[in-house]
């Protein structure tokens, strides 16, 4: 129902948001509902996609067992959390090209339904060894780290 409202002011100064909401949020409410649909719709189909958005940190609410496909290519994300891999069980794909990423947590290790990983584009240096034990990976993309 928010989309439906008629704003005439917008005040998100002092709240807790983090990550993608407070980059939404500081572009104003436009953006952060636009944001708040793409989340909606994730929870139907089970696919975000908020490439291009130049969000700094990693969308804690794609942590979610729901989502399968997740686009965050061409961000300004520099690191991923320690965030529980397991909640991320059904993500099949993970597009994380063309951020600012330096390394990943063992974590991903336990995205054992993920058959395409993209990482080009970054600044990677090391990978963790558990990344070679994903069982279903069909392709991984490293070019130009």
């Amino acid at each position: 129902k928010i989309a439906n409202m008629q704003l005439r002011k917008f005040v998100v100064a002092g709240n807790p948001l983090k990550g993608a909401a407070a980059n939404f949020a500081d572009k104003g409410p436009d953006a952060l509902l636009g944001y708040l649909r793409k989340l909606k719709e994730a929870q139907a189909d089970g696919e975000l996609n908020l490439s291009f958005e130049s969000i700094s940190g990693f969308p804690i609410e794609a942590a979610n067992p729901i989502m399968q496909v997740l686009y965050l290519n061409d961000n300004q994300i520099s690191e991923l959390p320690m965030f529980s891999a397991a909640s991320m069980i059904n993500v099949t794909e993970l597009n994380l090209e063309n951020n600012q990423l330096q390394s990943l947590p063992s974590t991903v290790a336990e995205m054992t339904a993920v058959t395409k990983l993209g990482l080009s584009g970054n600044s990677l240096k090391h990978l963790p060894p558990a990344l070679g034990s994903l069982p279903n990976m069909r392709e991984l993309h490293l070019d130009a780290n």
